[in-house]
């Protein structure tokens, strides 16, 4: 990918429809990704688990479902995890 050095990803409150992209998993800078407020649909991608420099994960406010990854939980950095509002299901 072409955004190696992203670090900060808000692109919430936008309306935005579809799942969210596996290909985020490949943005290792990611310190913050605030995705809340759309209509994003189907699971937390797995691969978001690889980002481990990831600090904080805003996801409230979607129409998210399915089981949360177990690879979240393995990202040390993580200080924030924000996920009310959805139909996710499953331990975290």
């Amino acid at each position: 990918g072409k955004l190696q050095n992203l670090e900060n990803m808000y692109i919430a409150n936008n309306n935005l429809f579809g799942s969210i992209p596996s290909e985020l998993g490949q943005i290792q800078s990611l310190l913050l990704l605030w995705i809340e407020g759309n209509f994003l649909s189907g699971q937390v991608p797995s691969e978001l688990g690889k980002l481990q420099n990831l600090e904080n994960i805003f996801m409230s406010n979607n129409n998210l479902s399915g089981l949360m990854p177990p690879e979240l939980g393995q990202i040390q950095s993580l200080r924030s995890l924000s996920l009310e509002d959805n139909f996710l299901s499953g331990p975290v």
